[in-house]
């Protein structure tokens, strides 16, 4: 036996990781001289977040049929909404071996969008009779590297000697895995 199943499911699921230190590099402008200075340094996140909020997939599938149900595999592919959050960050320049909060006040980012991917699936049904059956799947979704940019300028005047001025930019990217199983009582009309 053969078919397909279309599904849409609202997951809104996420992932948090909390005090994430990530290397940087950039440039910063002094206010009162003008002058630009390059710099290396970490920036601090409080909280990066990738949250899976929809999910569409087509997932055609073969199966075996027996005399009172039939069991299934499948695999297709998938849409998915997902959305990162950066919570929190502060960029930190190494300024003659010290570590100085350059960016000043924390700054948040978000990203959203949609990104393909796949699914597959394993599953059996069983007819309790001729209307009313069970169907029980394990499904594991993946989707690609997806990459969201960001981009937004500061001034820091808490430094009462120095004023900074810049633009924070960069990148987040990677890609989300997601699993389930569904149990689910279904009668026919």
């Amino acid at each position: 036996m053969w078919g397909a199943r279309f599904s849409y499911s609202y997951l809104n699921t996420s992932s948090t990781v909390d005090n994430v230190t990530v290397p940087q590099v950039g440039t910063f402008t002094e206010v009162a001289t003008n002058a630009t200075t390059p710099f290396i340094g970490v920036a601090t996140v409080r909280s990066y977040q990738t949250r899976l909020q929809h999910q569409l997939g087509l997932i055609p599938f073969i199966g075996h049929s027996f005399e009172k149900g039939f069991v299934y595999l499948g695999v297709g592919p998938t849409g998915s909404r997902t959305q990162t959050n950066i919570k929190s960050l502060i960029g930190f320049a190494d300024l003659n071996g010290t570590p100085s909060d350059v960016s000043g006040a924390p700054q948040n980012f978000s990203g959203s969008g949609w990104v393909v991917g796949g699914a597959g699936t394993v599953g059996g049904t069983y007819f309790i009779d001729h209307s009313w059956f069970l169907n029980v799947a394990y499904t594991y979704a993946w989707t690609k590297n997806q990459t969201f940019n960001y981009f937004s300028s500061f001034t820091n005047t808490q430094n009462p000697n120095e004023t900074f001025a810049g633009t924070l930019t960069g990148s987040s990217s990677g890609r989300v895995s997601a699993q389930g199983v569904t149990l689910t009582v279904n009668v026919t009309f």
